[in-house]
This record gives structure tokens, sequence and C-alpha cells, in this order.
């Protein structure tokens, strides 16, 4: 006899119960977690606007300290100044490439006005504008996650800190603000600090903060030295001891006060523009370099002067040295005279007249010469003259055919400019020479005149 196996019991109204009542527990607590995932995604939103704003607010502060004076000036008869995220920006005190709103599209403007209390001091507010009204619960939020003092506009015009740490109305102080936007605090003490930081000298660069680098007031080194110093740049500079340098470049005068300015080696003085100075390579001659010459509008005055080529003067030869005929001298050839002037020589280790030296001097006479010159299809005489007086005094003269008489001048006339021409009539023991500079001109066709440059010259001798 064959026994039936027993199948098992399905409970499949329990089952259905239990899904019943799992999917009725899902439904309960899934608006519950949709409201939980909703706040976190929104507060990671809003902790990203606290982070752009605390930044903004970083920025603002710097701007305040790095022109506190200028901003305090502009505040003092108690108005105010407004500065955009845009100048910030510009300015480095936002990164390069930094967002002007935040994720709800408002802007950043940083206000900046009196302390009402200390007038000397400033505040100063971030404030955003426009964009999107935020819901009170993000502003409260973003408020409590923004670095500094951080807070929100509720009503308008009215500041509220985070959790109700400060509370300011902005109407009071000149300001404004819009209903459901967002608002930092700089107080007086906040600008202040920067200033008290920047009192210690960084050694390193901070970016943004170039005032920690910087001195505010006299530094004493207290005997120390400053060593591998690359540029120093400086207005004036007093050094009490000696200045070693491999060169020194001066843009104006370089002068010593009771010193010497003092070369070593073969180097000396130079001009670099035109090549000239002056130098010594021996211990004898103080020397031109390039061979440059000397000039100077007063006097050259020496021991001794010497010149190695010819001698000439623009003006006549003054012998101060008086010495008599007859008397010793050395060495021959030297040149004297008496003390009527009379020309001397050393001759034979003897002070001899001119005369006695082979010159003969002329007897009183006057001597003449002239000089014919055309111009413009005229012909005129210019007439020179020399005479030697009965005490043996040289005398000229010249007397033009176009009109001018320079009357008897005693030695020779120089270069003298007379009628738009230059004349020059020299007189010695040679005789009588004149020189002009003159020239010819013509009429051709058309009315033009050309003129060709020219220089005469006529002489006469002397009777002996």
């Amino acid at each position: 006899m064959t026994k039936k196996k027993a199948r098992p019991r399905i409970n499949r109204g329990v089952s259905l119960i239990s899904v019943a009542i799992v999917l009725t527990i899902v439904l309960l607590a899934a608006p519950v977690g949709m409201e939980r995932y909703a706040n976190f995604i929104n507060e990671q939103s809003w902790a990203v606007t606290a982070t752009h704003l605390g930044t903004v607010n970083q920025g603002a502060r710097l701007y305040v300290q790095d022109n506190y004076d200028t901003l305090l000036n502009q505040v003092k008869g108690g108005g105010k100044v407004t500065v955009t995220g845009q100048t910030l920006r510009d300015k480095g005190y936002l990164p390069a490439g930094f967002a002007l709103s935040n994720n709800s599209t408002q802007t950043y403007i940083l206000a900046v006005t009196r302390n009402p209390t200390q007038t000397d001091k400033l505040v100063a507010f971030v404030l955003t504008s426009g964009g999107q009204e935020l819901p009170f619960r993000a502003q409260r939020y973003i408020a409590q996650n923004t670095s500094g003092l951080g807070g929100y506009l509720y009503p308008a015009n009215m500041a509220n800190g985070a959790s109700g740490g400060w509370q300011v109305n902005l109407a009071s102080m000149g300001l404004s603000g819009q209903t459901g936007h967002l608002v930092t605090y700089l107080t007086s003490d906040a600008l202040a600090g920067g200033a008290e930081e920047s009192d210690r000298l960084y050694r390193f660069a901070v970016n943004g903060r170039p005032d920690l680098n910087r001195m505010h007031t006299s530094i004493d080194m207290n005997g120390n030295n400053l060593n591998s110093a690359n540029a120093v740049n400086a207005q004036t500079g007093a050094f009490s001891g000696t200045v070693t340098a491999g060169a020194v470049t001066s843009q104006g005068d370089v002068r010593s006060q009771s010193g010497w300015l003092i070369s070593k080696g073969s180097k000396g003085w130079l001009n670099e523009d035109h090549g000239g100075g002056l130098y010594m390579d021996d211990n004898n001659w103080v020397k031109s370099v390039n061979g440059k010459g000397i000039y100077t509008s007063g006097q050259l005055k020496g021991g001794t002067v010497r010149a190695d080529g010819r001698l000439a003067t623009g003006d006549v030869l003054q012998l101060d040295k008086v010495n008599t005929a007859g008397a010793a001298c050395s060495p021959n050839g030297t040149v004297s005279r008496d003390n009527t002037g009379f020309g001397l020589f050393c001759k034979s280790g003897v002070w001899t007249s001119a005369g006695g030296a082979g010159f003969e001097m002329p007897k009183p006479q006057t001597i003449a010469c002239a000089i014919k010159r055309s111009s413009n299809g005229y012909t005129y005489t210019d007439n020179f003259q020399a005479k030697v007086d009965d005490k043996g005094a040289f005398w000229s003269r010249y007397i033009l055919d176009a009109g001018g008489d320079s009357g008897w001048v005693r030695g020779s006339i120089g270069n003298k400019m007379v009628d738009d021409q230059y004349r020059l009539v020299t007189v010695s023991i040679a005789g009588l020479v004149a020189v002009e500079d003159t020239q010819s001109c013509s009429r051709v066709s058309g009315g033009n005149q050309i003129c060709t440059a020219l220089r005469p010259i006529c002489a006469a001798n002397w009777s002996f």
C-alpha cells in the first residue's frame, strides 16, 4: 500500500500582511528621508555660499587696511565709500577669476563709513545685492558658517549677526541693505588688527600682503652688517667710513666736501661722450686722454710753458721781463725787451738790441696797398695803409670805397667785420699785409643772384 506525502502548508495571508506593513513603513518614512536629503543638498550649497562670502570678507578687510588713511579722509564728514567686487578683484584683493556673485546671483558691495562712537576709526560691511532672495533658514545657516562676523539682513536695513551675536541698524550709519541678503561686519578692531599684524616683519612673501614685508619706521642695526643684499634702492645715503664698489654710476654730480677725488693706476677722469679727459701714467706729467686739446677762456699759468710745435697767439706777445742791452744772457736765441719796449735778443751770451741782432728798423714813413672787388656790376677799391712814427711804433688803417674809415690804429687791425665783410690788416717789421673775406655777386636770368667767395690780399714793403 503506497503512503501519500504530506505537502507543507503555505500561509499566504500572513505574507501579504507583512509586505503591506513594510510598504506602509517605507511610505511613511520616504517624505522624512526626502526632506532630510533635500536639506543636506541645500546645506552643501549654503556652505559654498558661506565660504564665498568669507573670501570676499577677507579681501575687503585687506583693502580697507591698505587704504585706511585715504578712506578715513573720505568719510571724515560722515559720508560713505562703496567698493564693488569688481574693484576688489581688479586690485588683487580677490583671486583672479573669482566669481563676483554667489549661487543666488547676489553681487558684493563693500561699504565703508566712520565709526559713530570713535570718529577717528572706520567700520565696514560687506553686503550682497540683487539676485534672488535667500530663505530665512538659508540666511541663518550661511551667517553661522561664514568666517568672521557673518550675518543676514532682516528686515530691510537691519543687519543681524549669526545666532543673535550682533545687530546694527544700517540706516543709522547712512547705509542700506535688502531683505533676504547677506552681510559681514568689519569692526574697528578687526580693521586695526591687520595693522597690528603688519608690525611684525615677515621673512617671506605673503600672497596679497606686501605690507607684511614693509618697514614703517627707521631700522637700527646696532652696528651690525647687512650682508648678501642684491639691489639697494634709496633716496640718500650717509656713510662715515669707506664705500667700496665695483663701479659707481651717478645721475647727478659727484661731490667731495673736504677730500680728494683719487684714482690709481693709469686711469683718471674721462668724458665718455667726447673721448677726452685727464690721466697720469708716470710720475711727471698730467696728460690729456686721446691727445685732446685743453681750452680755457681764462689764464693758463705755470713755471714754464713749452710747445713742441708752433707757438701762436691771437693777440700780441707780451714780454714782462725787462733786460738791458749788453748784459749777459743764456741761452742764445731767447727774446726779451729793454725798459723802453725795444726788442732784445740773446746773441753770443749778450743781450743785443733788435737792430744789432740783424733787424733794421724802417725809418718813419707811410706805405699803402689796395684791393679791388666787384659786386652786382660795381667795382670797389678799398685802401689799406701802414706807417712808422718817429718813435718806431707801427700804425695801421683802412679806408673803404663804399664808406668806412678805421682811423689810425696802433699795431695791426684784427679780424674786424665791416659792411658784412671781415678785414685783417697786419703791420710788422716786414711791411703791410691786408686781407678781405668778401664775395663777388652777379645777376643771372630770372633775377637770381650768384655769389662767389673770395679772399683777396694786398701787401706793401717799407723803404729802408
